[in-house]
C-alpha cells in the first residue's frame, strides 16, 4: 500500500526573488564585512546542512522577534518561503547559540554608524545620555531584565547596549568613554563610585543628585546641608559652562527616556516570550540587532539627504507677470 506525502510546489524563480529583494538589497549591505566568519568563530551555525548561507540564519531570527509569535510559527514561515526547513526547537536552539554573535553584530552596526564627531569640531565633545529600563519576563516580576543604553545627543544615535540581568545595579563603569566626553544621568547614577568610575576615564558628568547617596562635607567637616544650594552634581569647568548652560545639558536627558519608550513599543520590549535566561538574552540582542539597523538606514539616508540638498542650485527669482 502506498503512502501519499503532502509537499508544497516548489516557488517560482521570481515570487522567490521578489520575496527576497528587500532582504538582498536593504539588510545584506548594511552588515559586516566578516560577519560570516564570526557566526562561525562564535559558534552561531555549526552545520551549513541547515542553512544555505549564514544570513538565512540572521534572517529567521529576526523574522521571529518582529514578526512571528512563537517558534513553530517561525517554522512554518521559513519553509513556506524557502528560508531553511528545521523544526521548532532547532530554531530556538540556534537563536541561543547565537547570543554572542548577535551581540558582536550590535556593537560593530553601532561603531559603523556616522563615526563620533564626523559632523562637528574635533574638539567637539561627545554629549552622552545614559539610562537603564527594566523588562519582564513570563512569571517574572517585572524587573527580571535590564538593558542599559548610551545615546549620543548631537548625532541623535544609540552608540552603546549592555544587557544584564536584575542584580546589575545602573552604573557608569557598564559603559566606555573617552577623554572629553559629557555624560548626563540621572540620580541613579548619583553614587560616588560610580560619579569616579566615569571621572577616571576622562570624561566630565552631570547627574541628578540624590543627596541620601551623597552625603557631603563644608570646609569645616560638618554636613552640609546641599539639598538647599543645588540640583545637580557637575564636574564641568566653571569657567566655560554656566549655571544655565548646565541645567539645559540636564534637561536634554529626556531624550534618551524617549528613546527607550520609543523602543519598548516599536520593538515590543515591554514583554519579553521567553522562559529561560539564555532566550532572553538572545531575544533582546536580536532585537538590537534590528534597531541598530534601522538607525544605519536612517543615518545613510539622511546624508543622502544632506548631500542632495547641499549639489542643489540656488533657486532662480520668481518673476510676476501682471497685466495692466
Amino acid at each position: 500500500m502506498s503512502h501519499s506525502h503532502h509537499t508544497l510546489p516548489p516557488m517560482s524563480e521570481q515570487w522567490q526573488a521578489v520575496l527576497n529583494e528587500g532582504w538582498e538589497q536593504d539588510v545584506l549591505p548594511q552588515l559586516p564585512a566578516n560577519y560570516e566568519q564570526q557566526a562561525e568563530q562564535l559558534h552561531a551555525i555549526e552545520r551549513y546542512r541547515e542553512f544555505t548561507r549564514v544570513s538565512d540564519l540572521l534572517r529567521g531570527l529576526l523574522a521571529f522577534v518582529l514578526c512571528t509569535s512563537s517558534f513553530r510559527q517561525l517554522g512554518g514561515w521559513a519553509v513556506l518561503i524557502g528560508l531553511a526547513n528545521i523544526s521548532h526547537v532547532a530554531w530556538r536552539r540556534h537563536l541561543r547559540q547565537a547570543r554572542a554573535w548577535l551581540l558582536w553584530l550590535v556593537c560593530e552596526l553601532l561603531a559603523s554608524t556616522a563615526a563620533p564627531g564626523a559632523s562637528q569640531a574635533p574638539e567637539t565633545p561627545r554629549i552622552l545620555l545614559i539610562d537603564a529600563t527594566r523588562l519582564k519576563q513570563p512569571g517574572g516580576s517585572g524587573d527580571d531584565w535590564r538593558v542599559h543604553v548610551g545615546y549620543e545627543l548631537r548625532g541623535g544615535r544609540l552608540v552603546e547596549v549592555r544587557v544584564a540581568d536584575r542584580h546589575t545595579a545602573e552604573g557608569f563603569d557598564l559603559f566606555t568613554f573617552v577623554p572629553g566626553d559629557i555624560v548626563i544621568a540621572d540620580r541613579g547614577y548619583s553614587r560616588r563610585r560610580q560619579r569616579a568610575a566615569a571621572l577616571r576615564q576622562g570624561a566630565q558628568v552631570v547627574v541628578r543628585l540624590e543627596v541620601q547617596k551623597v552625603p557631603l562635607l563644608d570646609e569645616q567637616g560638618q554636613p552640609f546641608d546641599v539639598a538647599a544650594w543645588l540640583l545637580v552634581f557637575c564636574s564641568l569647568p566653571a569657567a566655560r559652562w554656566s549655571d544655565a548652560q548646565v541645567l539645559a545639558l540636564y534637561r536634554a536627558r529626556w531624550q534618551v527616556e524617549r528613546l527607550i519608550k520609543r523602543m519598548k513599543s516599536i520593538l515590543k520590549l515591554a514583554q519579553l516570550r521567553g522562559k529561560t535566561a539564555l532566550t532572553n538574552e538572545a531575544t533582546i540582542m536580536a532585537l538590537w540587532v534590528c534597531w541598530a539597523l534601522q538607525q544605519q538606514e536612517s543615518t545613510i539616508r539622511r546624508q543622502v539627504t544632506a548631500q542632495l540638498a547641499a549639489a542643489r542650485p540656488p533657486s532662480s527669482p520668481v518673476i510676476s507677470c501682471s497685466s495692466a
